[in-house]
């Protein structure tokens, strides 16, 4: 009776331990599992980071193709960050804000915008600066630039031509400009081909 006393408390230590061990693995197993899925979010971050990445070597590719070109017809140029500066006065016209690829970029300029849009009495400034998103395509062969000006109600999508009329057509005499609608890049008409030729590049600039 006492040997067997003895075999079955050995035999319930040694279940004890073995579970004691499996346990011990398996939270080892669950911190290896949390410590990859960190990794992977981690991964998974650089793969959006990468995502930007794309977004970048669009700009950068952009920004090779026009660095220091003529655009003849206008007698403007592009810098080399890729922004579109008046030959003659070395302002800057319009600023580059990022490539969409398919040779087409996103541009913008600044302006009060009594005078952009022609609201209210110039001789009153609205105070406010406003930015005008639009679009600049280099076609495939590469001797022209196409320009789809954001500022331009036919050039914008619908729903923010509708919204800048109406703010014109409620503020021609006293403009409240706390209700102006701000453009964004959103409200560029991208699908638009109604694309006005706005002068030539060199043929250099493409290849």
């Amino acid at each position: 009776m006492k040997k067997l006393l003895i075999f079955i408390f050995i035999l319930i230590a040694a279940v004890s331990c073995n579970n004691a061990s499996k346990t011990g693995t398996s939270y080892n197993n669950s911190s290896n599992n949390n410590t990859e899925q960190g990794s992977n979010e981690e991964g998974n971050n650089s793969g959006t980071e990468q995502g930007g990445t794309s977004s970048t070597d669009n700009n950068k590719e952009w920004l090779d193709k026009t660095a220091n070109q003529k655009i003849s017809k206008m007698n403007y140029y592009f810098d080399s960050n890729g922004d579109i500066i008046n030959n003659g006065d070395r302002n800057k016209i319009y600023t580059f804000y990022k490539s969409l690829g398919n040779d087409t970029a996103i541009y913008y300029y600044e302006g009060d915008p009594t005078y952009l849009y022609d609201i209210g009495d110039t001789d009153s400034p609205s105070g406010i600066t406003v930015k005008v998103y639009c679009l600049v395509k280099i076609p495939a062969d590469g001797n022209n630039i196409y320009f789809l000006d954001g500022r331009q109600p036919q050039n914008c999508t619908t729903k923010y031509r509708v919204e800048l009329n109406t703010f014109r057509n409620e503020n021609n005499t006293d403009p409240n400009w706390n209700n102006f609608p701000y453009m964004t890049e959103n409200d560029i008409d991208i699908k638009d081909n109604r694309w006005t030729d706005w002068g030539y590049f060199g043929a250099n600039i493409v290849g």
